[in-house]
């Protein structure tokens, strides 16, 4: 199964995205208010190996 994700730039892991603003485990992904095209780039869809933390991990498990 495919889970929309976004790297995460500071810690360099790779979260689970939840909605415009957060990610599955709380952490904040981005920091605006409003919702650029750009933003949409960084949201790949990636396989459930390929994430890299382990609260999001243990949230889809």
């Amino acid at each position: 199964m495919f889970y929309p994700t976004v790297l995460l730039e500071k810690p360099g892991v790779r979260c689970v995205v939840k909605d415009k603003n957060y990610c599955m485990c709380g952490s904040k992904y981005k920091a605006y208010s409003t919702f650029l095209k750009a933003d949409f780039k960084r949201i790949e869809f990636k396989q459930r190996a390929d994430i890299t933390c382990p609260n999001c991990q243990s949230i889809i498990n």
